[in-house]
């Protein structure tokens, strides 16, 4: 390979080039270092940008505890796996920002996953999208470096469109209200200059974060399914940041992670009705 010294080195090399370290070649090494072996994962999962969502499935749905190498490694997060209804389901807190969700994502589809649905808070760009509001992202704006070593470069990555059309059916069929729109996934949350907010905005995003396009990327290069369902936070509309914060927040953010929880678990149900069964 011949280097242009002017080159973006994230957009060079190829991506049908081999990578050095695989997925699986990694959880070979943990099993051999750690002993044991990694699970075999259900073919639904949720991936949770959020932590406190440990807590509500083992109150909720007692799940058995797996782990992508052993309990003492700090570096992964617990694996839950669970029954909802009639499948079985794994859920996960992917760690914040792309590379760390993006591993994580790497790691389950390894482990046998087919088909996911992450769910987090997100910051909004518009004032008219009221706090708690449920989004569902039908595009990511590229405004970060991992998805370009899945995808070739392009302004968007989507979600796969059996997972956008299970999204916007189940929630149909509950009767719950959201907006769909673009998604701005960006590296530098302290970089969202307002120019850049209005810009966007006027594309049809609705919301800012910081894994959506990698993920998405992800999974279409790994020819899996994916799609996003959020909840509406703090605002970058204005002059200044808005947290939007008030008394007996934290009550009712718990509230709404396991609503949210629970609409990404009926996509799943209602994807497994429509066809995709799960025998594990």
């Amino acid at each position: 390979m011949n280097h242009n010294q002017t080159e973006i080195p994230l957009l060079s090399g190829k991506l049908t080039n081999d990578a050095v370290l695989n997925p699986e070649d990694f959880l070979d090494y943990l099993s051999t270092s750690h002993g044991g072996s990694p699970s075999k994962l259900p073919q639904y999962c949720i991936l949770a940008f959020f932590r406190e969502l440990y807590d509500y499935v083992e109150e909720v749905y007692d799940p058995r505890v797996t782990y992508v190498a052993s309990k003492e490694d700090p570096m992964f997060s617990p694996i839950y796996v669970f029954r909802y209804k009639d499948i079985s389901v794994a859920h996960v807190f992917s760690g914040i920002g792309a590379p760390n969700a993006g591993a994580m994502l790497e790691l389950l589809i390894a482990m046998g996953g087919e088909y996911f649905v992450f769910i987090g808070g997100v910051g909004v760009l518009s004032a008219e999208t009221t706090r708690g509001e449920i989004l569902v992202p039908n595009k990511a704006l590229r405004d970060e470096g991992m998805s370009f070593h899945y995808q070739e470069p392009s302004r968007y990555s989507y979600p796969s469109a059996l997972m956008l059309d299970s999204t916007r059916k189940s929630l149909q069929e509950r009767g719950v209200p959201f907006r769909e729109g673009g998604t701005w996934t960006t590296d530098a949350y302290f970089r969202e200059t307002q120019e850049k907010v209005r810009a966007f905005r006027e594309e049809g995003c609705l919301s800012v974060e910081m894994e959506a396009s990698a993920l998405f990327s992800i999974a279409a290069f790994r020819k899996k399914h994916i799609g996003g369902l959020f909840k509406a936070g703090d605002c970058v509309a204005g002059e200044e940041w808005d947290p939007r914060r008030e008394e007996g927040d934290k009550e009712n953010e718990e509230g709404d992670s396991g609503k949210l929880l629970g609409y990404a678990l009926d996509t799943l149900h209602l994807l497994h009705r429509e066809g995709n069964r799960d025998d594990r």
